[in-house]
């Protein structure tokens, strides 16, 4: 995989995804619980999103994860 590649996984935090959706933490972790919020990666004790599946999954209309297709 090239450097430019990279840029497309970067990974972001709950803190970070929680402020690009204008919303506070506790609410972000309430929507992932109920399936509202796509799935995150887990790095050993770490949660992490990929900001590129974010960006898409927002245009989308965030959808909820559990009524919706999977994305690809």
């Amino acid at each position: 995989m090239d450097h430019d590649n990279y840029s497309n996984l970067k990974l972001i935090t709950a803190e970070e995804l929680a402020n690009m959706l204008a919303i506070s933490q506790r609410t972000l972790r309430r929507l992932v619980s109920e399936g509202k919020v796509l799935p995150a990666i887990r790095i050993g004790k770490s949660v992490r999103w990929i900001l590129r599946d974010v960006l898409a999954w927002v245009e989308q209309g965030c959808p909820n994860r559990r009524s919706s297709n999977p994305m690809k």
